[in-house]
C-alpha cells in the first residue's frame, strides 16, 4: 500500500535522477511493492531538481529507506579533484623503493578512509596497505630466490656453501638484493642441515598471525620469507611421517 501523502512516480523519478553515480551506475530502490523504477528510470536525464536531502524529507516518517547513503553527481563531481590528489600521490609512493613505500601508504590510505575523505576515494582506491604488503612480500621471496640461485651455483663450484652472501659478489651476483622490509641486505643463516636466505618480512599463519623466519628457533620451511637449501645428504628424502590422530572422546 502506497503511504499517504507520497507520490510515487514523481518522487521516485526525482530520487533516481540522483542516484547516478559518475553517470553510470543508477540505484535501483522500490518504496513499495508497488513502485519499480526499472528501464523507466535508465531513461531519465542525469540532472534532477530535487536533492536527496530534500527527498529524503519529504518521505514519511518513520521509513527505514537509507536514502542520504547515495551520492548525487554533483557531490561526485566536487570530489574528483580531491581523489585525483591522492590517486597522484599513490602513483608517487609506488615509484619509493619497497622499504620506504609501507609507512606513506598506511599514511594514505588513513587519510583516504577519514570522515573528511571524499566518498569516491573510500570507494574507487583500493585498500593501498594490503596491497602494498602482498607486492612486499612477492619482492622478497623473489629477491630470496635470486639469492639462493647463487648461493647453489656457489655450492656446485667449491663444493661448499659460502660464509656469507657478500662472498657471492661479483661472481655470482653484482650486489646482494636488499631486503624490501628494511632495505638492508637480506639474512643469511646456516644451520646443521641447511642454508637460509631470508628476509625479516613477517607471513600471516592461520591461527597464529604474523610470523616471520626466526634464526634462533628451528623455523620450519613456510613460515615469513625466506629460501632453505638442505644439504646434499639431506635432500630427496621421504616426508616426515604425519602425527597421529588422538581421539579426545573416546567412546
Amino acid at each position: 500500500m502506497t503511504p499517504s501523502g507520497f507520490n510515487p512516480d514523481k518522487q521516485a523519478i526525482h530520487f533516481a535522477q540522483n542516484t547516478y553515480v559518475c553517470g553510470k551506475c543508477l540505484a535501483y530502490l522500490t518504496y513499495t511493492s508497488q513502485v519499480t523504477l526499472g528501464s523507466r528510470a535508465e531513461s531519465l536525464p542525469e540532472n534532477g531538481d530535487t536533492s536527496l536531502r530534500d527527498l529524503n524529507k519529504s518521505l514519511p516518517s518513520g521509513s527505514d529507506q537509507p536514502h542520504l547513503g547515495f551520492p548525487v553527481n554533483d557531490s561526485i563531481r566536487r570530489q574528483h579533484p580531491i581523489f585525483l590528489a591522492l590517486a597522484t600521490e599513490w602513483v608517487r609512493i609506488a615509484a619509493l623503493p619497497p622499504h620506504e613505500r609501507a609507512p606513506l601508504f598506511k599514511a594514505l590510505e588513513a587519510k583516504s578512509r577519514s570522515p573528511d575523505a571524499p566518498l569516491v576515494a573510500l570507494l574507487l582506491l583500493p585498500a593501498l596497505s594490503k596491497m602494498e604488503d602482498a607486492a612486499r612480500r612477492a619482492d622478497g621471496n623473489l629477491r630470496c630466490l635470486i639469492a639462493a640461485l647463487a648461493v647453489e651455483r656457489y655450492r656446485r663450484k667449491h663444493d661448499r656453501w659460502p660464509d656469507t652472501l657478500e662472498q657471492l659478489v661479483p661472481e655470482f651476483l653484482p650486489a646482494v638484493p636488499l631486503d624490501p622490509e628494511d632495505g638492508k641486505p637480506l639474512r643469511f643463516h646456516r644451520r646443521p642441515d641447511r642454508v637460509v636466505v631470508y628476509s625479516s618480512i613477517a607471513k600471516q599463519i592461520p591461527g597464529v598471525g604474523p610470523e616471520g623466519y626466526n634464526p634462533d628457533e628451528p623455523t620450519p620451511p613456510g613460515i615469513g620469507v625466506a629460501v632453505h637449501l638442505f644439504d646434499v645428504k639431506f635432500r630427496r628424502q621421504p616426508p616426515h611421517p604425519k602425527p597421529p590422530i588422538v581421539d579426545d572422546d573416546p567412546q
